[in-house]
């Protein structure tokens, strides 16, 4: 049964949040999903006005970009390494309700990502979940 989306709720606000991918190993596969209720918000990027709009994806300490495919959707982001271990940010919002923002990753050993928000940070790898408060 396809899992029905349910579109943010009407007192959602944007939220800026920047993910920090360390040493995602060559040739594997990186996922990045925010929970799926109405509540728990949906990553965008951003309203059309003059200050919210758009993704952006760097090279982090100067590196370049180096990974085999970027897909992203209002549930996920997927990262597919290139030939090189890839250390990388993407800046991007969340549109939500609420002031605390969740879901789960799956990364490679060895693999991390930080969330980073106006109010706090949290970095975690492998399998797990995360959790960040936005303001």
């Amino acid at each position: 049964m396809a899992e029905e989306f349910l579109p943010p709720a009407d007192d959602a606000l944007y939220y800026q949040l920047t993910m920090v991918f360390t040493n995602l190993p060559a040739n594997t596969q990186g996922t990045v999903s925010i929970y799926t209720s109405r509540d728990a918000g949906v990553f965008s990027i951003g309203e059309n006005s003059e200050t919210l709009g758009g993704y952006r994806l760097t090279g982090t300490d100067g590196s370049n970009l180096n990974f085999n495919s970027f897909t992203t959707n209002s549930k996920q982001v997927i990262v597919y390494g290139g030939d090189a271990d890839g250390n990388f940010s993407l800046n991007l919002y969340v549109l939500t309700p609420d002031r605390r923002v969740g879901g789960n990753v799956n990364l490679p050993q060895g693999a991390t990502v930080t969330f980073i928000s106006r109010a706090s940070s949290t970095t975690v790898g492998g399998n797990s979940s995360w959790s960040v408060p936005l303001s």
